[in-house]
């Protein structure tokens, strides 16, 4: 199980520790000031949780804008077109299902992405065993 840190709140902390250098030794004191930086960096490259939620949700809303002006257009909806100016682009790779997966796991509202043909299709009560792959 995963549990969310404050980076920022973590490399604060490993930074007041660095300024502590107990160490009287001064190899042992080089290592520690090493150590302590070469963390920071790592822990300074990492995506925060925030960050993951920031582009799902510019994500999101990339694809509402889209749908909405092409609904205004009265054409049909083209999951390829938000993507195409999208900022966030060479990170994903238009995979912008998984990085809405912040979001939509949370969701109570799933999205199927299946095809479904008109005599298969139900009301929204209705479970069909071959749609119960819905994706969250």
């Amino acid at each position: 199980m995963s549990r969310p840190i404050d980076a920022d709140k973590l490399l604060q902390e490993v930074e007041e520790s660095r300024k502590r250098n107990p160490h009287k030794d001064s190899k042992i004191a080089l290592n520690h000031e090493t150590e302590h930086l070469h963390f920071m960096r790592l822990v300074s490259r990492q995506s925060t949780a925030c960050d993951m939620e920031q582009k799902a949700i510019d994500c999101m809303v990339q694809h509402i804008k889209t749908f909405h002006e092409q609904a205004m257009d009265e054409v049909v909806a083209d999951y390829g077109e938000p993507c195409q100016t999208c900022p966030h682009i060479k990170e994903c790779n238009f995979d912008w299902i998984s990085v809405m997966h912040p979001i939509l796991s949370e969701s109570t509202v799933k999205i199927s992405m299946l095809i479904q043909e008109p005599e298969d299709r139900l009301d929204n009560d209705d479970i069909h065993p071959a749609l119960d792959k819905d994706i969250h």
